[in-house]
């Protein structure tokens, strides 16, 4: 479609065409997909994978934590709240759970309405996997020490 955009000729706002057609290629299934990936990229966790496919099922985006566990985020539209998309995003959580994975189910409107509260929230889940992640390093170093002959120690 890149392609075709470059042959169109004269486009009104072409590179906003342009951003949206690469974003949609590279696996953003709505622009709430795309919108959340800064403010991600804000509370200070790496870039994540889009579209990331287990058990069948996609999932929205995925990004590892500090301390080794994967983060799920769905962003959801307006359609997850009727009883039968929630039922089925219910038996999809699970499926994350039983995966050993976090998941972050956020609305769409949250994207674009109430960013710094998501920067706030994705920050607070950053924070507490470096503090897992330094409890673990202080643990290994722990176990160190308690094995370590007094020459090892000085």
């Amino acid at each position: 479609m890149l392609a075709e955009l470059a042959m169109a000729g004269r486009i009104r706002h072409r590179a906003v065409v342009r951003d949206a057609l690469a974003e949609a290629g590279a696996g953003a299934d709505s622009l709430a997909e795309v919108d959340v990936v800064p403010l991600i990229r804000r509370a200070g966790l790496p870039a994540p994978r889009r579209q990331v496919g287990v058990r069948g099922r996609r999932h929205d985006l995925e990004v590892t934590l500090p301390d080794g566990m994967l983060l799920v985020i769905e962003i959801d539209g307006p359609t997850h709240d009727s009883p039968e998309p929630r039922w089925s995003d219910a038996a999809r959580d699970v499926g994350v759970a039983a995966d050993g994975k976090l998941l972050v189910r956020i609305p769409s409107f949250a994207v674009r309405r109430q960013q710094l509260e998501v920067v706030d929230r994705l920050t607070m889940i950053r924070r507490a996997a470096e503090a897992r992640a330094g409890r673990d390093v202080a643990s290994a170093r722990d176990v160190t020490r308690a094995h370590a002959t007094p020459r090892d120690a000085s």
